[in-house]
C-alpha cells in the first residue's frame, strides 16, 4: 500500500541520504539540531539555515571535536557533484553567521578542514588550588613539591566526608 503523500519534513528527510543517520536530537551550547527535521533550535526557537550549511553543521556535530577534512565535507554535503573549495567556505561562513554569538564554535584547521571545538568546563579543583596558593604567605615562586602538598591537601578536604555540625 503506497502512502499517500509525504509531508514536506518527510520529504526533505528523504532527500538528505549524505547526512549521518538520524538521530533524535544534538544540542550544543543553547542549541538543539534535529537532523530527522533538518531544523536548528536557539532556546527553542527556530534559526534560519540553509539546506548546505545544516549538512555541514550535522556533519562537524557527528564528528565533535576531531578535524574533518575539506575533502570529506565536500563529498558529504554535495555527493555526486562537482564543486569549487570556495562553495565550502561560503557555507561555514553561512554557517558561522547563523549562529551568531556561538560562531567561534567552527574552527578553521589551516591546510586540513574544519572542526565544531568541544565546550570544556572548568574544573572545580583548579580554581580552589589557585586560592590556596595565592593565599600562600611567601611571594616567593611556589615550588612543584609545595604545589603538589597544596593539591594533597586540598583534595583531601574536597574529598573528606562532611562532619555532623555539634
Amino acid at each position: 500500500m503506497q502512502p499517500a503523500a509525504l509531508s514536506k519534513v518527510e520529504a526533505t528527510a528523504h532527500e538528505a541520504p549524505h547526512a549521518p543517520g538520524p538521530a533524535p536530537g544534538l544540542t550544543f551550547r543553547t542549541y538543539t539540531l534535529i537532523p530527522g527535521a533538518r531544523l536548528l533550535l536557539d532556546g527553542g526557537r527556530p534559526v534560519p539555515l540553509g539546506g548546505r550549511a545544516f549538512d555541514l553543521l550535522h556533519i562537524l556535530l557527528s564528528s565533535r571535536g576531531q578535524v574533518v577534512a575539506k575533502d570529506e565535507l565536500i563529498a558529504r554535503v554535495w555527493p555526486c557533484t562537482f564543486v569549487e573549495e570556495s562553495n565550502l567556505r561560503f557555507q561555514v561562513g553561512a554557517l558561522r553567521r547563523a549562529l551568531g554569538r556561538d560562531a567561534d564554535l567552527i574552527k578553521t584547521v589551516s591546510g586540513r578542514g574544519y572542526l565544531l571545538a568541544e565546550e570544556v568546563a572548568p574544573l572545580p579543583l583548579a580554581g580552589g588550588l589557585t586560592r590556596l596558593l595565592a593565599q600562600s604567605p611567601s611571594s616567593e615562586p611556589v615550588s612543584a613539591s609545595e604545589a603538589l602538598r597544596a593539591l594533597v591537601e586540598l583534595l583531601a578536604r574536597e574529598l573528606a566526608p562532611a562532619q555532623p555540625a555539634t
